[in-house]
């Protein structure tokens, strides 16, 4: 899955984001309004970088993170969540980190 703007690329986690991932998900301060705590584990952030790649998008009633990277120098700087729904398979809720 691929989705461009101007500015954003949200697009498929790649096993390179790993460091990247840990880093902003260790920061205190973003932690603080998510459902994790920091410092985010290498291992976790392995295996869930390691299930959102095997794991197909658009699959209702699951939710499917994309890696959201700055176009002008291809910085992670957080994810995207996109839930689909199964009670409703054409809406889709999002949330952002």
């Amino acid at each position: 899955m691929l989705i461009e703007t101007n500015r954003l690329l949200l697009r498929s986690f790649q096993v390179a984001d790993l460091e990247r991932f840990v880093a902003y998900r260790s920061d205190p301060d973003i932690a603080r309004y998510q459902g994790w705590e920091a410092p985010f584990p290498v291992d976790v952030a392995r295996q869930f970088i390691d299930e959102m790649m095997r794991q197909p998008p658009a699959v209702p009633g699951t939710w499917y993170q994309l890696a959201m990277e700055r176009r002008a120098d291809g910085l992670l700087l957080g994810d995207c969540a996109i839930h689909f729904r199964d009670d409703q398979p054409r809406q889709a809720e999002i949330g952002f980190t």
